[in-house]
């Protein structure tokens, strides 16, 4: 089976199996802009499947390892859409600077709770003293009449808890954006 124009995967070896790849092409077309762009698509997007060597060594119980684990390494990476809205945008790749947003929250949180999980932290506890630059770090509390910023200490604690995320607020605490 072809593989879309719009999509693109790294021939690097590792890989997955051609079924899997091809599925996960359709995936990304399927959920990018085409020839009109409605506003609930994305622009262009990119996936990647990483390997890892070996069973996780936090895992609890029986683990089974797969072909996919005891590989490391880029195992997929595609793909699809447009860098921009112009019709004659070039295709969106790997190499596309994009603006991520709060991306980056979702992927901290995951990992402190992870760290919850693994019975590392506790989710009352304060994060602060695992984290010395977050917790040396000061707070824009406004500016001055001459354009100052005005900063004070961050004294209050940073729980798990404060920043898990609900249905009516999926990115956590709004106040610790």
């Amino acid at each position: 089976m072809a593989r879309p124009d719009a999509v693109w995967a790294s021939p690097k070896e590792p890989s997955l199996d051609e079924s899997i790849r091809v599925g996960l092409d359709a995936i990304l077309a399927s959920h990018v802009a085409k020839d009109g762009i409605p506003q609930e698509v994305l622009l262009g997007s990119t996936f990647v499947v990483l390997g890892k060597q070996g069973n996780d060594p936090y895992s609890s119980g029986s683990h089974r390892t797969s072909r996919a684990e005891t590989r490391s390494g880029i195992l997929y990476s595609g793909s699809a859409g447009r860098s921009t809205f112009e019709a004659n945008s070039p295709s969106y790749s790997t190499d596309t600077v994009t603006w991520i947003a709060s991306m980056t929250k979702l992927i901290t949180v995951t990992a402190l709770f992870q760290l919850v999980e693994k019975g590392l932290v506790s989710i009352d506890e304060d994060v602060r003293p695992h984290l010395p630059r977050v917790a040396a770090m000061q707070l824009l509390k406004g500016f001055s009449d001459d354009g100052t910023p005005l900063l004070e200490d961050n004294t209050t604690p940073i729980t798990a808890q404060q920043v898990e995320p609900r249905p009516e607020n999926p990115l956590g605490n709004p106040g610790l954006s």
